[in-house]
């Protein structure tokens, strides 16, 4: 049960950062770029301080979603804010896992960080699809980095399988809500990310 617990909790942190867009609609732009940082980074440290184990040594997390929101919607500070929470919560905790962070999570950074200047010139669907295809893509080699380096036993493939797809699935809720929040702000009242 507890696992199942964590894995909502899990849910609920990443998805945290969208509460604080539709809070924060009425603050200055700047401000709000860097309030979406530190509400992602709370949300990244929450994820990484309540994860869901799949075997006892391995626990897994969301936290590549408040991170993509940090990125791709609050832009390089707001970023360079989460990806260094990232990187020093996590070496704080320690653990083999730190090297799916500096191997896994350094690629996935540098992408997002090229998509920043293109990413609001595309449409709703496109960011929709890209943003779930990058959640799903860095869940994936997280696992299939663990694989590699510690080798995971294959009586835990389904559990990864979930993992993968919750990431996924959590990605396209969180940007499918910004996008229509954002084309709604558009239609009637001002833009706010």
């Amino acid at each position: 049960m507890a696992g199942t617990a964590n894995l909502i909790l899990n849910i609920l942190f990443a998805l945290f950062p969208l509460l604080f867009l539709l809070c924060s609609k009425d603050l200055l732009h700047s401000v709000r770029k860097l309030g979406l940082g530190v509400v992602c980074s709370l949300s990244i440290v929450l994820c990484m301080l309540n994860p869901f184990h799949i075997i006892p040594g391995y626990i897994l997390d969301l936290r590549t979603i408040p991170l993509l929101i940090a990125i791709l919607y609050g832009g390089y500070i707001s970023g360079a804010l989460a990806s260094s929470t990232l990187y020093l919560f996590r070496f704080y905790l320690g653990g083999e896992g730190v090297w799916n962070v500096l191997i896994v999570y350094g690629a996935v950074i540098v992408l997002l960080f090229l998509l920043v200047p293109i990413y609001q010139e595309w449409n709703e669907g496109k960011k929709v699809i890209s943003s779930t295809y990058i959640a799903l893509m860095t869940s994936l080699l997280v696992v299939i980095n663990t694989h590699f380096r510690e080798g995971l036993p294959l009586d835990v493939l389904n559990t990864l399988t979930v993992y993968v797809v919750l990431h996924g699935f959590t990605a396209f809720i969180a940007i499918a809500s910004m996008e229509a929040w954002r084309a709604r702000d558009k239609e009637g009242r001002r833009v706010y990310v």
